[in-house]
């Protein structure tokens, strides 16, 4: 790790569009499933302060605990299996 912490994993605004996104709805989650899980995270994806850009893994780790309650998974309407596919894919960026 970087004096800072710049070496922080995170998964950038750039990422997220290029990336993650292509891959989740290779996975077969709908544009709509993945605008939701989009939404979850914006403001984190959104971030502009070099340290604390786009999602890291408290963040992600926070918010998939959150949408792993299946009250949250219902209003996302996301079953166990996409929330599982969602971690999957997204982990590999914050690895």
């Amino acid at each position: 790790m970087g004096f800072f912490g710049t070496d922080k994993k995170n998964i950038s605004h750039y990422e997220w569009k290029e990336q993650v996104r292509s891959e989740l709805f290779g996975k077969d989650l709908t544009s709509e499933e993945i605008d939701r899980i989009e939404g979850l995270f914006w403001t984190d994806i959104q971030e502009t302060s070099e340290y604390e850009k786009g999602i890291d893994k408290q963040e992600f780790e926070s918010k998939m605990t959150w949408l792993s309650d299946p009250n949250h998974a219902r209003a996302f309407m996301l079953s166990a299996e996409k929330i599982a596919l969602i971690r999957e894919v997204m982990e590999k960026y914050l690895a």
